[in-house]
């Protein structure tokens, strides 16, 4: 995918950078401590010798601390909101994911991808603004468990930047291990009458989900079988 592609190649990019910056560095440091006058051209020994090293290593630590912080920028900001408009919710997954999108469910000002990649499967955001998307990273949407029983899990995912709330029910139940049509055989309700999408099902595992336009903390949802 093009977005961990063009983030693998600037990290090498500064990475080389620094190498040859520290070079520099302790091409002039030496230069400037250690050949400064006739005496000082000789070999440095005891406390001298421990000084100079102790002055490069700051140094050293110095580049590494800015090569952090560069590539911590790079992996939580998404540089590239400042100059590409994505058409589609596809069109960021496209960009920033690989496999394959399983449902999309749109909010207010985002939306939740559901995708699977091999054997695995994950969750990511887009972000809408004005008739374009943006890149959400993945330091900026939260999750928490809301219900955790012996047949039912239920989270709240927050896209953080809109504020949309999504809440996703995953059911466990062998009796539906053959169901063909669960968004019929599993019925998922609220006070707001909130449409809930069945996203997928793995080993009798059975999730849904929507967007909740009015969630409060003492929102709940009630779960019936046909």
């Amino acid at each position: 995918m093009m977005y961990d592609f063009i983030r693998a190649v600037i990290s090498v990019i500064i990475l080389i950078s620094a190498y040859f910056l520290l070079k520099i560095i302790r091409k002039k440091f030496l230069k400037k401590k250690i050949m400064k006058n006739e005496k000082s051209r000789r070999l440095l020994t005891g406390s001298r010798e421990k000084a100079v090293r102790k002055h490069f290593a700051g140094k050293i630590l110095l580049v590494l601390f800015l090569y952090s912080i560069i590539l911590f920028i790079l992996v939580c900001i998404p540089f590239e909101n400042l100059f590409i408009n994505f058409s589609s919710p596809q069109d960021v997954f496209n960009y920033t994911k690989q496999g394959e999108i399983d449902k999309i469910i749109y909010g207010e000002n985002s939306c939740m991808i559901y995708y699977s990649s091999g054997d695995s499967n994950g969750i990511t955001f887009a972000r809408k603004e004005g008739a374009f998307y943006k890149i959400v990273p993945f330091n900026r949407f939260s999750d928490s468990t809301q219900l955790s029983a012996q047949n039912r899990f239920d989270h709240i995912y927050t896209e953080n930047y809109t504020g949309d709330t999504y809440y996703s029910v995953t059911i466990f139940d062998k009796s539906y291990d053959n169901i063909s049509e669960p968004e019929e055989s599993i019925i998922i309700t609220d006070d707001f009458k909130t449409q809930f999408s069945f996203v997928g099902s793995d080993n009798h595992f059975y999730t849904f989900c929507a967007y909740v336009e009015d969630y409060s903390d003492t929102y709940s949802v009630n779960v019936e079988f046909k």
